[in-house]
């Protein structure tokens, strides 16, 4: 499983009050087809709690959008690899900060 930390704040209105602003109300629910990949720049989450994801998924994508690209994605690979983490769905997990290159 992967989960997101959204941020308390967008810029100086809280979250929800721009939601509601919107005319999302208080709970926002939707479906959406945005493709996060290396490039992506986010606006309202800044941390990732997930395990480690198999070569070509489309969450490995998500970490690395996350990251900042492929270098830190390797980087943190290799650190698992190195120190016996486990992967996939029993794995150990992971408690990531986005680069600041990566946020709006």
């Amino acid at each position: 499983r992967t989960s997101a930390r959204t941020r308390t704040q967008f810029g100086e209105m809280p979250l929800l009050t721009r939601a509601q602003s919107n005319g999302l109300g208080p709970e926002v629910v939707g479906e959406t087809r945005l493709m996060i990949a290396p490039g992506y720049r986010f606006a309202l989450v800044d941390r990732l709690f997930t395990n480690t994801h198999q070569p070509r998924s489309t969450l490995l994508l998500l970490v690395a959008a996350l990251l900042g690209g492929r270098g830190r994605l390797l980087a943190v690979y290799q650190h698992a690899l190195d120190n016996g983490y486990r992967f996939l769905s029993y794995g150990d997990s992971t408690f990531l900060s986005a680069a600041p290159a990566a946020r709006l």
